[in-house]
């Protein structure tokens, strides 16, 4: 989103969203934030009297996130919560049903004090879908939403009430987009999915990049040292938490004749369920999310990119659609990229279709160590997959003009309500 809305004019640029994920939020883009916590955003009893308590307000920049009761919760009551708390309810039928955000006098007042005029929406809950609605009946101005991963598939998927659920869900959705003027999706799979899904005509947005942070020049495609290093860089989780597993327990038992192979892993996601395992795998290592700049650099002190996504069942279902961010910024970096992942993804399908990647679509140890000897050994190949991803990413995800269509789109939708 950051990379999406670069360039905007920071006082016509307002986030409203829930404390939960007001983590690491920044203002080098947006500086006006609006936190909904204690007075709109409301848990039912008796589940109001474990939940930490938010205060609502726009955030303040020059002190720490306007959290109330002080420091963030141990790493003890994050597990409890994430780990039980979450799916304990979910399993019950309770989980949907147990949150609703609602309008207060100071939510409203700021809202007729900064007067908007396009509604940007990504929303993947009941509460936030029902939030969305009444936002915008509200407001009374156009609508954006932004689809990003197919949640709608995934969102309920646990215990004996997960139809009801995902019929009433799926309801409340196709009510919320019958309401909404412009639809934006991550990827061509995903657009031609919806259409089908939701006879709706969605417009694909990639993660745009900008040219300038990656050298025209690629990086020598050689066979010499001793060491091959293999890099991912991102989140762990549904989507990829197996996948990453996988080929984390294969690293530690692949062996090359000429290379020692190592596998580091770069994420803020230290403490997700699987992490903790990979750490201890022989050639693996875990390391801190760095910063946004620094990643062309680090990418470039790599022999190899991968792109993992699941092959369990309900991994495919969330991420069938969905084209990672970092797929466009791996493409322009000049370093060949291994695609991990299943045949029906987007991301393999965007790979195979323009030949710019090995795509591994089995999740056989024989399929990986037939990649990894032809990824290490053939120089010419590496060399070609390189230039056809390179020249690709320059064409597609140029961010200057990707940004002037999605600004573009969006400006043309503004109103002005408020004279």
């Amino acid at each position: 989103m950051s990379n999406l809305y670069m360039n905007w004019d920071k006082d016509k640029l307002a986030v409203i969203a829930t404390g939960h994920v007001m983590n690491g939020i920044t203002n080098d883009i947006c500086d006006t934030y609006y936190q909904l916590g204690s007075e709109e955003y409301r848990w039912k009893f008796p589940f109001s009297l474990v939940q930490r308590k938010f205060s609502s307000g726009l955030v303040a920049f020059d002190q720490s996130p306007i959290i109330s009761g002080g420091r963030k919760g141990s790493d003890l009551r994050s597990f409890l919560v994430d780990k039980i708390f979450y799916p304990t309810l979910e399993w019950l039928g309770c989980y949907h049903s147990a949150v609703r955000i609602e309008f207060s006098d100071k939510l409203k007042d700021w809202l007729f004090e900064y007067k908007p005029e396009v509604l940007y929406i990504q929303a993947s809950t009941l509460d936030t879908l029902l939030f969305a609605i009444e936002l915008k009946k509200f407001l009374e101005i156009p609508s954006v939403f932004h689809m990003m991963d197919d949640w709608p598939s995934t969102i309920s998927k646990r215990g004996p009430f997960r139809k009801y659920w995902q019929k009433r869900i799926e309801n409340v959705l196709k009510h919320l987009l019958d309401m909404t003027d412009l639809y934006l999706s991550i990827s061509e799979a995903m657009s031609e999915e919806y259409k089908i899904r939701y006879g709706k005509t969605f417009r694909p947005f990639h993660n745009p990049i900008d040219l300038d942070r990656f050298s025209s020049k690629d990086k020598p495609i050689t066979s010499h040292g001793k060491r091959f290093r293999i890099l991912y860089l991102g989140r762990v989780g549904t989507a990829n938490r197996q996948s990453l597993l996988r080929f984390a327990s294969f690293i530690s038992q692949y062996s090359h004749s000429d290379k020692s192979v190592e596998f580091d892993i770069y994420t803020n996601d230290n403490k997700e369920l699987g992490v903790g395992k990979m750490m201890r795998y022989k050639g693996v290592n875990v390391f801190s999310a760095v910063s946004y700049d620094q990643v062309p650099n680090l990418m470039n002190s790599y022999d190899l990119l991968i792109l993992p996504l699941d092959f369990t069942k309900s991994g495919l279902k969330f991420s069938r659609y969905s084209m990672p961010t970092k797929a466009s910024e791996y493409m322009a970096s000049g370093i060949p990229i291994l695609i991990f992942a299943p045949y029906e993804t987007a991301i393999s399908r965007f790979f195979l279709k323009y030949q710019c990647g090995y795509c591994v679509n089995s999740p056989e140890k024989d399929s990986l160590e037939k990649a990894m000897n032809m990824l290490i050994s053939d120089n010419d190949y590496r060399s070609l997959i390189v230039e056809r991803a390179k020249k690709l990413a320059f064409q597609l995800f140029d961010g200057d003009r990707v940004r002037s269509d999605f600004q573009s789109l969006i400006s043309q939708l503004a109103v002005s309500r408020w004279d």
